[in-house]
């Protein structure tokens, strides 16, 4: 998104499609991530979650079903450095 507008992201015409994107791709863990600067939030079908990745690291974003079936959670763990 841009710096400039980070919160365009979430207007009416761009964040419904978002969601419904969110929704499907959860199910093949596959998350949908917007990013704004230094900025990453990551898009799950029940809210929205902001997240640190480290610097000069990568990092695996884990999406798991939450224990009472309708929500998910979000792990970023450190990646070793190549």
């Amino acid at each position: 998104a841009d710096p400039a507008w980070p919160a365009a992201w979430r207007g009416e015409r761009y964040y419904p499609t978002i969601k419904t994107s969110a929704a499907r791709l959860i199910e093949r863990k596959i998350p949908v991530m917007v990013v704004i600067g230094g900025r990453r939030i990551i898009v799950l079908p029940d809210r929205d979650v902001e997240v640190s990745i480290p610097a000069g690291h990568g990092a695996r974003v884990v999406t798991t079903h939450g224990p009472n079936g309708d929500s998910w959670d979000v792990e970023v763990s450190r990646v070793p450095a190549a």
